[in-house]
């Protein structure tokens, strides 16, 4: 059964773009990296959108369909969907994969501290040893 958002039942931001793109780097931050990048204003229908802002890092990848609309995985409701096409300022990157791999270029990173978003959710800090529970979270019971 696949993992990790490649689907076919469910899709992560990053899976849905190396199903849709056969050869592609299946990890976010490498699909940033090596792919050719192109202007905002110049994005074109199959193009990725990697989207941050700067300051987390990049959190998510969408494919674009029209100048307003971009097919995207999102965990809040555990599908794909056509949302809109998020505005330049919170845009990491467009790239265009028919241009195919270049040499890597560095990743925009999350600045330290605070929660992250990942495809649509919060992703929490892993719990350290001797690290309380917050008070209301859930136990797991197997």
């Amino acid at each position: 059964m696949p993992s990790k958002g490649d689907g076919p039942v469910a899709y992560s931001c990053d899976g849905l773009v190396k199903a849709a793109f056969k050869g592609l780097p299946g990890a976010i931050r490498d699909q940033y990296a090596t792919l050719a990048p192109v202007p905002y204003a110049d994005a074109q229908p199959g193009d990725l959108v990697f989207i941050g802002p700067a300051r987390l890092g990049v959190q998510s990848v969408g494919i674009v369909l029209d100048a307003r609309t971009m097919l995207a995985a999102d965990a809040r409701l555990a599908g794909v969907v056509v949302t809109d096409l998020p505005g330049p300022d919170s845009v990491l990157g467009v790239a265009r994969p028919a241009l195919g791999p270049r040499p890597a270029r560095p990743v925009p990173a999350a600045e330290p501290g605070g929660l992250t978003w990942r495809c649509g959710s919060v992703q929490l800090p892993p719990r350290g040893p001797g690290r309380p529970r917050a008070r209301g979270a859930a136990t797991r019971t197997g």
